[in-house]
C-alpha cells in the first residue's frame, strides 16, 4: 500500500513562509535592545558613536586612536536603519529570516527533483528550523553591536556558495550568478563587519570556488566559470569603498588599524621580540616589553602606563598571568 506523503502547493508555501516570518518578527518585538553607555567604549559605544557621525555626514567622526580600531560596517547598518526609520531588533530579525530562506532554497536541489510539492515541504521545514534557531535571538544579539547581524551575513555567504555548488553539479545547467551574488553580499558585508572575518570566510570561499571551477571546466561551462569571480569582485568593491572613504577623511588608506597600517606594523614588530616567557596567551610578555623600552626611546613613555598605571592594570592585565593577554595588550 502506497503511503501518502505531505504535499504543498506553491501558493500555500509562500503563505506559510510569510506567516513564519511574521511570527518570528512578532516574537522579536517583545525583546529589548541594550547598549552599554559608558561601559563599552571599545564595543557598543564605539559603533553607536560612529553611526551618529555617519548620520551627521561626518563618516566615522573625528580621527583618534579608536576610530579605525575595528571594521566599521555595523555603524553603516545602524545609520541605514535610522535613515529608513526601521526598528533595530526587527530589522536584524528580518535580515536573519532572509538568510534562512536563502539557505533553505540553496539546499532544495537535494530533494525537489523527484517531487516538487514534497520538496517544498522539506524546504519550508528547513526554513522554519533556521528562522527559529535559538542562537538567532540569544541575548548577545540584543546588543547594539555587530553580533546582531554578523551571523546572518555569514549565513548569506555560506548559503550562496552552497546554492551555487549544488546547481553547478546538476546535469541541466542552471544560472549560478544569483547565488554567487548572495555569497558576495555576505562575504563583503561580513568581511567589513569584523576585522577577523576573513580568517574563516575566505578559506571556505577559496575551497568552494576551486572545487566548483574543476567541475565547470570539465563540463566546458566557461560563462559559469567566469561568474565565480562575482563574490571576490563584490568583496574588492566593498573594501575599496571603505578604504577610499577612510583615506578621504583621515588620510589612511586602510580598513582598520587592527590589520594594516602603522599600528599593525608596530604590533607585529613588538611580537617578534625574543622572550624567555613560556606563559600561554601572551603576545608581548613583560621581558620583551623591557627590551622594547630600552631599544626604542619613543616607546619608553609607555612603560609607566603599561606597567604602573592602576587603571590600565585593572582594565587589561590578567591577574592570573600577571600580564597582558594578546587581545588585552592590543587594546592597552
Amino acid at each position: 500500500m502506497k503511503r501518502n506523503r505531505p504535499r504543498l502547493s506553491r501558493r500555500t508555501f509562500w503563505v506559510l513562509c510569510a506567516l513564519l516570518v511574521c511570527l518570528r518578527l512578532t516574537l522579536t518585538g517583545f525583546q529589548q535592545a541594550y547598549i552599554w553607555v559608558g561601559g563599552a567604549p571599545l564595543d557598543d559605544e564605539l559603533m553607536f558613536r560612529a553611526a551618529n557621525s555617519i548620520t551627521a555626514g561626518q563618516w566615522l567622526g573625528a580621527y583618534d586612536y579608536l576610530t579605525l580600531s575595528k571594521a566599521m560596517f555595523f555603524p553603516v547598518w545602524l545609520a541605514l536603519l535610522h535613515a529608513l526609520h526601521l526598528p533595530y531588533l526587527i530589522s536584524g530579525a528580518a535580515l536573519w529570516c532572509g538568510a534562512a530562506l536563502t539557505a533553505a532554497f540553496a539546499f532544495s536541489p537535494m530533494w525537489r527533483k523527484k517531487d516538487p510539492e514534497q520538496g517544498r515541504v522539506l524546504t519550508l521545514a528547513l526554513f522554519a528550523v533556521l528562522a527559529f534557531l535559538p542562537s538567532s535571538w540569544a541575548s548577545y544579539t540584543l546588543r547594539v553591536y555587530r553580533d546582531n547581524i554578523f551571523p546572518a551575513l555569514c549565513l548569506y555567504f555560506f548559503a550562496g556558495m552552497a546554492g551555487m555548488a549544488l546547481r553547478a553539479v546538476q546535469e541541466k545547467p542552471a544560472p549560478l550568478w544569483p547565488w554567487l551574488a548572495a555569497a558576495g553580499a555576505g562575504l563583503a558585508c561580513g568581511y567589513l563587519d569584523r576585522e577577523d572575518a576573513g580568517l574563516f570566510l575566505l578559506p571556505f570561499a577559496a575551497a568552494a570556488t576551486g572545487i566548483v571551477a574543476v567541475v565547470l571546466a570539465g563540463k566546458h561551462r566557461w560563462r559559469a566559470l567566469a561568474a565565480q569571480l562575482i563574490p571576490y569582485l563584490m568583496l574588492g568593491a566593498g573594501v575599496l569603498t571603505f578604504c577610499t572613504l577612510n583615506y578621504t577623511h583621515y588620510g589612511v588608506f586602510a580598513l582598520s588599524d587592527f590589520s594594516e597600517g602603522s599600528f599593525a606594523a608596530a604590533m607585529g614588530a613588538m611580537m617578534r621580540v625574543d622572550t624567555d616567557s613560556d606563559k600561554p596567551y601572551l603576545s608581548v610578555p613583560a621581558d620583551a616589553r623591557a627590551k622594547i623600552y630600552a631599544a626604542v626611546p619613543e616607546l619608553e613613555p609607555l612603560a609607566y602606563w603599561l606597567e604602573e598605571d592602576d587603571q590600565l592594570q585593572n582594565d587589561f592585565r590578567d591577574p592570573g598571568l600577571d600580564d597582558y593577554r594578546a587581545g588585552s595588550f592590543y587594546w592597552a
